[in-house]
């Protein structure tokens, strides 16, 4: 299709006539086959792109500036009739899209400005062109300026933008309708001696019937093609209009032009001005969404605060909060936690510490304790062994089982004889036994 030109000739148009007429030189001169240098792609962009770092900067270098982190408004040229292939030295409306879309997602981007000298031009890939510039609206600002035309089809592609500015001088701004041109090539094919027959399945009575209609003249005044064929058309078109400026006076639906200054009181434009004002109009509609996008976010942020609570005793009487607990946040990502301040974390900070410090304290007591029980365990183990009570332990006897064997040894040992007190002999002294004893005792009492 990028070179098929037979469809700039034939076809459905939104298109201003004296426009679509003003292009007739080039469509034969391309069409005979005159010598032309198809430019590539890449070139046709880069020859339309303009790249402005400030509004009253200059244009700068295409490839250089797009690569940059800078923030910039990208200005696209569109001063051609619209079509959807790019063809020879015209970009179609598909590769439009595509730069838009490259641009809506480049951060360094702020908006577009769409810088148009065009009467119209294909039916064909308009109406996606005019959806694309509507989303792009939504995410960034992109207006439109002419100083030449905006009409028909080019108009249409403007509406839904951000704004429109025209020259005061603008030649012509509007032609809201359509129409069509049908070329009969039969008699030039016959001219070189072929005979047409156009011949249709008597299961097909409709197919193209109103072309055919016009091809063979029995549809008076094209009534019927105008009914069916182009008025759907226009109204699609109408609608679509009342959409995006429903500022529009009924008057320019009937499909008449207005210079940029009277185009304003028509609803056609929002004023007149300069491409730089439009440059200008862009990056403040860029930094006061970017304003409305952060206090959006910050109420939004606010609305999903959770005002329910959480209970931490043992937190809330380090920080000193009272009541039923701490209050909970939900953040946007759905994750869940409590809001506590840096004063507040110094204090659970200290505390932690504080408990580590007593925490050790204790840890070197225990440790204490334990040597000294560990001493009296070898102790017991020692007097045990020396007792010669080993025998009598079971295995894996434990130290209380020990002192109380122990215990029981201490007093069967205390209950034998040689446990008597007896006082001891000194020189000359001389005692009986104890039953002796006690018998002369009772005799010198007696």
């Amino acid at each position: 299709m990028s070179h098929n030109l037979d469809t700039l000739f034939t076809g459905d148009f939104y298109i201003d006539k004296r426009y679509g007429t003003s292009l007739v030189p080039s469509l034969i001169s391309m069409y005979m086959g005159k010598t032309n240098i198809e430019k590539s792609e890449h070139d046709k962009i880069k020859s339309v792109t303009k790249v402005f770092i400030s509004a009253k900067a200059s244009a700068a270098e295409v490839d250089s500036s797009l690569s940059e982190s800078v923030n910039k408004v990208v200005v696209l040229d569109f001063k051609q009739p619209v079509i959807k292939y790019s063809t020879y030295y015209w970009l179609g409306t598909q590769s439009y899209i595509s730069i838009l879309e490259r641009l809506k997602s480049d951060p360094t981007v702020v908006g577009v400005v769409i810088d148009m000298d065009s009467g119209g031009g294909q039916v064909y890939g308009t109406p996606e062109m005019y959806d694309v510039v509507l989303n792009f609206k939504k995410v960034k600002p992109i207006g439109f300026y002419t100083n030449g035309y905006m009409c028909s089809g080019g108009y249409y592609i403007a509406a839904p933008g951000s704004f429109i500015i025209a020259n005061k001088r603008a030649d012509a701004i509007g032609s809201i309708g359509a129409y069509t041109i049908i070329v009969n090539y039969d008699g030039l094919l016959e001219k070189y001696g072929a005979k047409v027959n156009t011949i249709y399945s008597d299961l097909s009575p409709d197919k193209n019937k109103n072309y055919r209609s016009v091809m063979d003249e029995t549809d008076p005044g094209y009534k019927n093609y105008i009914k069916e064929e182009l008025n759907p058309m226009v109204l699609v078109f109408h609608s679509d209009m009342k959409t995006a400026r429903p500022q529009l006076k009924e008057i320019v639906f009937k499909g008449g032009t207005w210079t940029g200054e009277d185009s304003v009181a028509m609803g056609l434009v929002d004023k007149t001005g300069t491409l730089q004002d439009a440059i200008l109009e862009v990056f403040e509609l860029a930094a006061s969404q970017k304003e409305i996008s952060n206090k959006n976010n910050s109420n939004l942020k606010t609305k999903t605060m959770s005002k329910n609570t959480k209970s931490f005793p043992l937190i809330q009487g380090i920080i000193g909060i009272t009541g039923e607990g701490i209050p909970t946040v939900s953040t946007l990502s759905g994750k869940k936690g409590i809001q506590i301040s840096a004063d507040q974390l110094e204090k659970i900070e200290i505390a932690i510490a504080g408990h580590d410090t007593a925490i050790k304290a204790e840890k070197d007591k225990v440790t204490a304790a334990d040597a000294k029980v560990t001493g009296i365990e070898t102790a017991i183990d020692t007097a045990i062994t020396t007792a010669g009570l080993t025998a009598g332990l079971e295995a894996n006897a434990t130290a209380d089982a020990k002192v109380t064997l122990l215990g029981a040894k201490v007093v069967e040992y205390g209950k034998r004889s040689g446990a008597i007190v007896t006082t001891p002999k000194a020189d000359g002294d001389s005692f009986e036994e104890a039953g002796e004893t006690s018998s002369i005792y009772e005799s010198i009492k007696s």
